[in-house]
């Protein structure tokens, strides 16, 4: 009974798990990025590139 729980388990932790890796990678990533200061010169050149227009 214990094995075919922890064959359960690990079969549905795997999909859940890369996943998860992913968002708090991402998370990590964006709030670095913001930190910097990167979107504001980013934010900056798409409105001199739509003249102001959103």
């Amino acid at each position: 009974m214990i094995v075919e729980i922890t064959e359960l388990f690990n079969d549905s932790i795997s999909p859940v798990l890369s996943v998860a890796t992913m968002f708090i990678f991402a998370i990590a990533f964006f709030s670095i990025i913001l930190g910097v200061g990167l979107f504001n010169s980013l934010i900056a050149c798409i409105v001199k590139l739509s003249m102001g227009i959103i």
